[in-house]
Formats: C-alpha cells, sequence, structure tokens
C-alpha cells in the first residue's frame, strides 16, 4: 500500500519536473536574423561594422553577435563573437496584378535574367490565371533566351484571359457613367468590387509558403494603377473640385475623391506581422497607367462624359505598409524595367544581423525590430518583427 507522504512527494516532484521543463523550454537560445539595407540617398552602404549597429526588439536593446555582408549569394565580410552558417540561397517569387499586357514587361523581364537571376535561384511566377513555380532542373535545360520568351508568352495569355470580366465591367461602368444611370452603375460596381476582392486567407497561405522557404526571400509585386469611370452625380462627386486631379496622383497622401469607392477586404496589420515573420523582403512596385493604353475600350485623357477615379489607393495603402514593414522597397512608375532594376539592387546586396532575443519566451506574441546605425543619417530597411511561437 503506498502511503500518503510517498504520493504528496511523487506529486510534487512530477509538478517541479514539469516547471523545469518547461523553464528549460522557454531558455533554448533563439537565434534571429534580421537582414538589414543601409543606404546614403541611394547609394548602399558597405563599410558599416558591427558596432556601428544597434538592435532594440520591443524597445529593448539587444546584443548583435555577428554581422554578415553579403552580395547576391556571397558572404563578402563577417564579424562578431558567435558564429552561424547564414543561408544566402535565393528564393524569388513575381507577382504580376496586371490588368492590361505592356510592352515593358518584357523589357523588365530580360533585365531580370539578364543582370540578376542566377543559376541556383528559385523562381514562382503568379498571374491573374494562377501561379507557376518553375523548376530548378527546368531553367537549367532552357537557354535565358528561350525562358525570357516562354515566360512572356504564358504572361501575356494570362493576363489577356485573366481580365476578360474585368475589362467587361469596366466597360459597362463607362456606358453607365455616361448615361448617368445610377442604378446599374452602382450594380456594376459591386461585380467590379466582387471580382477585386482580395482574400485574407489567400494572403496569409502566401506568407506560410513564403516562410517554409529556405535562404533569402524576396517578391516582387507589379500592381497596375485602376482608372475606373465615374457617374457624375450629387451623391457621387467630391464638393472639392481640386480632387478631381487625384487620379493623376497615384499613391498620393491626399484624399481620393470619394470614398464610396474605396475599401479593404483584409487586416493589414495582422497581414504586415505574418510576412514579416516570413523574412521576405516584399518589393511593391506600383505601375501607372500609360496614356493610350486600352482599358476596356477606354482612351485616357478623358472627355467630360467619361471621367476617372483612381481606383487603387486603399490597395496601393495596405501593400505600401506591407513592403515597409518586410524591408521592401515602393516605386511608383510607368517604366516597368527601371522598376524591376531599382527593386533587385535592393535586393543584391544586405546585411544580415543575428541576436539572441532577452528574456525569450515563446507567447505567441509579435515582437517588433527596429535597426538602427550609429553616426550617420541613413536610410535604414528591415523586416519590422517576428512571431516568438
Amino acid at each position: 500500500m503506498i502511503n500518503k507522504a510517498f504520493l504528496i512527494f511523487a506529486c510534487l516532484f512530477l509538478v517541479l519536473s514539469q516547471q523545469a521543463q518547461e523553464i528549460q523550454h522557454e531558455a533554448v537560445a533563439v537565434n534571429i536574423e534580421v537582414p538589414v539595407r543601409v543606404y546614403d540617398g541611394t547609394t548602399f552602404i558597405d563599410t558599416l561594422r558591427i558596432d556601428d549597429f544597434e538592435v532594440y526588439e520591443d524597445g529593448e536593446l539587444q546584443k548583435v553577435e555577428a554581422v554578415y555582408l553579403i552580395k547576391k549569394t556571397t558572404v563578402e565580410k563577417e564579424e562578431g563573437e558567435k558564429k552561424y552558417n547564414p543561408e544566402v540561397s535565393r528564393n524569388f517569387t513575381l507577382i504580376f496584378i496586371l490588368t492590361d499586357y505592356l510592352p515593358k514587361v518584357r523589357e523588365g523581364l530580360e533585365y531580370f535574367f539578364d543582370n540578376v537571376f542566377l543559376e541556383t535561384d528559385t523562381l514562382s511566377v503568379v498571374t491573374p490565371i494562377k501561379p507557376y513555380n518553375l523548376k530548378r532542373e527546368v531553367l537549367a535545360k532552357l537557354s535565358r533566351e528561350g525562358i525570357k520568351e516562354q515566360l512572356n508568352s504564358l504572361l501575356r495569355k494570362d493576363i489577356i484571359l485573366g481580365n476578360t470580366e474585368y475589362k467587361s465591367i469596366l466597360r459597362d461602368l463607362k456606358r453607365y457613367a455616361g448615361a448617368q444611370d445610377e442604378q446599374n452603375y452602382a450594380f456594376a460596381m459591386a461585380r467590379f468590387e466582387k471580382i477585386r476582392h482580395i482574400e485574407q486567407k489567400s494572403l496569409e497561405d502566401f506568407s506560410r509558403f513564403l516562410k517554409a522557404k529556405e535562404g533569402q526571400k524576396f517578391v516582387f509585386l507589379f500592381y497596375q494603377q485602376e482608372l475606373v469611370p465615374y457617374l457624375e452625380a450629387d451623391i457621387l462627386v467630391s464638393p472639392n473640385p481640386s480632387e478631381d486631379l487625384n487620379w493623376l496622383l497615384p499613391g498620393s497622401k491626399e484624399p481620393f475623391l470619394n470614398t464610396y469607392f474605396e475599401h479593404i477586404t483584409f487586416d493589414v496589420e495582422a497581414i504586415k506581422q505574418m510576412y514579416s515573420d516570413s523574412s521576405i523582403a516584399l518589393h511593391f512596385l506600383y505601375i501607372k497607367s500609360p496614356l493610350g493604353v486600352d482599358t476596356g475600350g477606354m482612351t485616357l485623357p478623358t472627355n467630360p462624359g467619361a471621367r476617372y477615379i483612381e481606383k487603387s489607393g486603399t490597395i496601393f495603402k495596405a501593400f505600401e505598409e506591407m513592403a515597409n514593414t518586410t524591408g521592401g522597397i515602393i516605386s511608383s512608375t510607368a517604366n516597368i524595367p527601371y522598376a524591376f532594376e531599382v527593386a533587385a539592387k535592393a535586393s543584391e546586396h544586405y546585411y544580415l544581423l543575428y541576436y539572441s532575443p532577452k528574456n525569450y519566451k515563446t507567447d505567441g506574441k509579435f515582437k517588433n525590430i527596429e535597426v538602427k546605425v550609429k553616426g550617420g543619417r541613413y536610410k535604414i530597411t528591415h523586416r519590422g518583427g517576428y512571431f516568438a511561437d
């Protein structure tokens, strides 16, 4: 028969053992990797040393244990008390949310494959139709010219097919706006909003997909400016005539013509944190719609019977915040090759900073990271944080 004192001791032993395991689990060293880019104007600064950097987690200064300077896939310089083995392989994802096939897309692809892409890199491409994962062995078999040709043809086909309904609705909006048909215009706008809906789950799944990848991850998101015909009725037109110029200013911080046209369909803050946790650099390349492009049978600039409003204002802001929190860049231009070049150069050179957080706990909370550089007024980009899970 087991006595009472033994049972009490056994239970106490189990409790203490469990607590010890929990303490041991909490005390496991966690190494946080932070890709950092430091610029003086547009020039990347490659002369910094470990003592030049300060890293803060939730406002608390951390000890930087190692710094590596990376150029493409080569460790150019390393410094620090601890040795790490940085994974510098590169994963590129090109996302084309374009409503028109623009000839400069081909020039952008040519720049990417001629100046950026290496045989050791991996590549995924997302079109308006579906995503494609280009296997390394397939890429190795094709010539660079063959890859560019096939990918350009694929993009052209998918962009045209993927926007058939979109263009049809734009033509309806133009017709109803011109006829001042408020009821049918509202129905067409509801259809338009439905096909523009961005699923939160899709964004979450994509961030998990990226997080699972090894190495450095670079996402280039091409998003084309949307100019939508609006109906000139009192209930839809802004009382401020100066706001009629807003369609000329994509990405402007000023209010857009009418909030009737704008809403966001996902939790921007939650998605920002997930993409930062995925340790990617998301470059947001906002492509202005050039004059004369076929936008659903419309010609820009417009006449008084068919006026247009900038439709991608909230989307611009959301993706701008996502790029900022992942250490990416934001470019607003009609010149796709130029935008590609600027973003690609930002992906070529960077520092990898490592630190072990003080008093680390796996509490599932998002930990904010801030990197500073001593003795200079630099532009610094880096991931905004991570989940302690």
